[in-house]
């Protein structure tokens, strides 16, 4: 892939922005042109859009008018190259800042289905990958994917076809899969478990709206969270939490004791208005106290050996249980068998929680008589 290709890989020419970006049409080229001047002009490129959408580029070096292929050979990567190369590359990217336009994939289906995800689900394409041939789209509370979207060739899928296509991998009802297979444009799934996924062409051969059918049921799997293998899966709740706390960095009891508005380590797709249950480990193994999401997405740049953070949540503890109303023998009959990290609660928990709530009088649990000493906040 050329230096060009892969800058423009996800964009798409504003061909109404070209004149002033300083682009001239070449109608017989069917082509635009215009040329380019980094390095404080010591280096130009001549950089051309073709009326398709393809970008090349030719750099000179301006004193002697000599073409500077060194820019395009990856093998080239002296010190000297690597600087100019940088440098094109930055004047390109400031190029398409001026007249292209975000253009997740190659086709347009593709691209009509991200949109259509986007309003539907409020989720954006990820490309986990450090090259672009995948994106995929992930239930924002359980992370699990429920799209995945790549470039194939075409034989992958039907033996001795030629050309490439962008292809999505959706997962279905295990006993619904091989029914599926009849339908134009469906096949058994590229790369990913054939007993409950499957894989669609977005060339057209779907409509938009059958693709979308098939994207929901996906999507309604990835809410569902994980689950043991012959077991159904346990039913979440969208808008509870369990967010574990150890010991070791920070006392949750003397903190949310002296103050019930906490800054916590984010580390979830939490929102505000959605509770927290605080789960503290060895020694207490309990859920102590549930909390009010505030407000998320606050910044917030702190590292050392235990714990980094970029961004946090603010709490506000709203009723405490102490160390014996749940423990974790009743949260392991509820179907939480384990607090690792943040997870979404059960539909179980949450129920007897409620019970336990309405059977007893607000907790005004002490701070342990032992003395812990003050750590950073969010472990």
């Amino acid at each position: 892939m050329s230096l060009e290709s892969e800058l423009f890989a996800r964009l798409r020419p504003d061909f109404s922005r070209f004149p002033a970006a300083g682009f001239a049409h070449d109608a017989k080229k069917q082509a635009w042109t215009a040329r380019i001047e980094f390095m404080n002009g010591d280096f130009c490129a001549d950089v051309t859009v073709s009326d398709a959408g393809d970008v090349s580029g030719r750099v000179y070096d301006a004193d002697s008018g000599d073409e500077y292929l060194a820019v395009h050979i990856p093998s080239q990567s002296g010190a000297f190259v690597s600087k100019v190369r940088e440098a094109y590359a930055a004047a390109l990217r400031e190029l398409a800042g001026r007249c292209f336009a975000a253009h997740d994939f190659k086709g347009d289906q593709a691209n009509r289905i991200a949109a259509l995800i986007k309003a539907e689900f409020g989720v954006a394409p990820e490309f986990p990958w450090d090259d672009i041939s995948g994106a995929v789209f992930r239930n924002e509370r359980t992370r699990k994917w429920f799209a995945l979207v790549m470039e194939i060739d075409r034989a992958k899928l039907v033996p001795g076809a030629s050309g490439s296509v962008e292809a999505m991998n959706v997962k279905a009802p295990e006993a619904d899969v091989p029914a599926l297979w009849n339908e134009p444009g469906i096949f058994r799934c590229y790369h990913m478990n054939k007993k409950h996924w499957i894989t669609l062409t977005l060339d057209d051969r779907l409509s938009d709206e059958r693709i979308m059918q098939l994207v929901r049921q996906s999507a309604d799997f990835a809410a569902r969270g994980g689950s043991k293998k012959g077991t159904s899966p346990a039913a979440m709740e969208q808008n509870a939490w369990i967010v574990p706390a150890n010991y070791k960095y920070w006392d949750v009891e003397k903190h949310f004791g002296e103050d019930p508005v906490q800054l916590w380590k984010q580390t979830s797709a939490v929102h505000p208005g959605d509770t927290v249950f605080m789960y503290i480990g060895a020694p207490v193994s309990a859920v102590w106290c549930r909390c009010e999401v505030l407000e998320t997405d606050i910044p917030y740049q702190y590292d050392d050996e235990n714990v980094s953070m970029k961004k946090v949540m603010k709490l506000r503890m709203t009723r405490c249980y102490g160390r014996e109303l749940i423990p974790l023998s009743l949260m392991k009959r509820c179907g939480v068998l384990a607090v690792r990290g943040a997870r979404r609660m059960t539909a179980e928990l949450k129920a007897e929680i409620d019970r336990l709530e309405a059977e007893t009088k607000p907790s005004d649990a002490k701070r342990p008589a032992r003395a812990k000493k003050k750590a950073k906040k969010g472990a």
